[in-house]
């Protein structure tokens, strides 16, 4: 499955909007991610409300990653990657971000352990490079 639904910043910027409007959300619709892949016209408006994505173990969302620079360029310009559920699992999106629970009622649950980001450099046998590093809270 390659197809991907709309873009999640077209999310958070939707739903930053409907925060800034001052109205209370409704409670987030469930849908099944899946599902969406298969009939991706079906979910060209499900991000103007809350929603929960049900991800199942090997679901495939994929990742598009944009890199503008004046001195650099990404190679390949646009890699294939993507995010492979590793378990059943939801993604909340709605008014306070991006969420994600093992649950369908977990998303405000405390981290055991923060999430971390790094960027840096980093020196290997084949020389130096550019290190990426993302971890996602642990519950």
């Amino acid at each position: 499955m390659t197809q991907s639904i709309a873009p999640f910043a077209l999310a958070l910027s939707l739903t930053a909007f409907t925060s800034a409007c001052g109205a209370h959300a409704p409670p987030p619709h469930t849908f099944r991610y899946a599902e969406l892949v298969q009939h991706p016209e079906s979910g060209r408006h499900i991000f103007e409300q809350p929603i929960i994505l049900a991800f199942e173990p090997g679901d495939r969302l994929p990742i598009h990653l944009d890199f503008d620079g004046e001195l650099f360029a990404l190679e390949p310009a646009h890699p294939e990657l993507a995010f492979i559920a590793k378990e059943r699992c939801y993604v909340r999106i709605d008014s306070s971000g991006i969420h994600a629970s093992a649950t369908p009622d977990g998303f405000d649950q405390k981290p055991r352990a923060p999430g971390s980001f790094f960027l840096g450099f980093a020196h290997h046998d084949t020389g130096p490079s550019v290190e990426i590093k993302v971890r996602t809270p642990q519950r």
